[in-house]
């Protein structure tokens, strides 16, 4: 399987989607699965008022379609449209593809210390700066992705009065799927000092930066084939390149995040073109 049950990089470099974003007027970019993208894309056009959304399991019979579509080459569901496929689907293949990961979003070499920063005796602006000093040490197809997953799964606790899924119930969904250790698995109390970590991210993600990377450089030399978008904000952006013979056109700039209603933040669906295919 090229995308699932694979290091991260590799199912990068099968099918990849951009994330952009400005810091300190320089653009930088890093790149998330497609079939991340797609999900996160989905829900957030379609799932922002859907109670239980991550909670309440879609159809396997459906999910395991997706799994195939995204799996499937040379296209890895790029082009996928989902019609006849629920929210609940999309999410359960969400949370799917971060449970297949053999090393978690937050790596194995870095569960304890994630842990260490919520058992510490430090305050809540110390435990941000212990926990940014943590994430610039991830690799960089991990930290973005972590960005990526906190920033969507922030999206949704600010909708909790519609969702019921606040940043404890969204992290009692996801500590298993990006901050675990096989022998832990089954310890009730090891289990919720990770739901602990997770809700602290998510809590406070608007305060961590995300880290350079040497991506920016690869994504210049790469322009004939993808385009990253370049929009003078400070929050993500994504771009899901089309199939090669498609052309990607220049996104629309959106204001930054600061200003941007919770209804309308990262809604990127209706902020990308792609161009026809030929």
């Amino acid at each position: 399987d090229p995308i699932f049950h694979v290091p991260l990089l590799s199912s990068i470099n099968c099918a990849k989607a951009i994330i952009s974003y400005m810091i300190d007027d320089h653009q930088h970019v890093g790149f998330v699965p497609v079939v991340i993208a797609k999900c996160g894309i989905y829900l957030k056009s379609q799932a922002l008022c859907t109670e239980g959304i991550f909670r309440i399991n879609g159809s396997k019979k459906r999910v395991n379609e997706l799994y195939d579509i995204f799996s499937l080459p040379p296209d890895f569901g790029k082009s996928f449209i989902w019609s006849g496929y629920s929210v609940h689907d999309a999410a359960n293949l969400l949370r799917r593809y971060l449970s297949s990961l053999p090393d978690p979003v937050i790596t194995h070499h870095l569960y304890q210390p994630f842990r260490d920063v919520i058992l510490s005796n430090t305050s809540i602006q110390e435990r941000v700066g212990l926990f940014q000093s943590l994430i610039e040490q991830l690799p960089p197809e991990h930290f973005y992705l972590l960005f990526y997953i906190l920033d969507l799964l922030a999206i949704f606790k600010k909708n909790a009065q519609y969702t019921r899924m606040d940043s404890s119930n969204l992290a009692s969904i996801f500590a298993p799927c990006l901050l675990f250790r096989p022998e832990h698995e089954l310890d009730p109390a090891e289990y919720a000092l990770s739901k602990q970590v997770i809700q602290f991210l998510i809590d406070h993600q608007q305060e961590f930066k995300v880290p350079s990377s040497p991506w920016y450089s690869f994504m210049t030399r790469q322009e004939d084939e993808i385009v990253p978008i370049y929009t003078p904000t400070r929050s993500l952006s994504v771009i899901i390149p089309s199939p090669k013979e498609q052309k990607i056109k220049r996104a629309k700039t959106l204001p930054s995040r600061s200003r941007r209603d919770t209804n309308d933040i990262f809604q990127m669906a209706s902020s990308l073109e792609v161009g026809p295919s030929h």
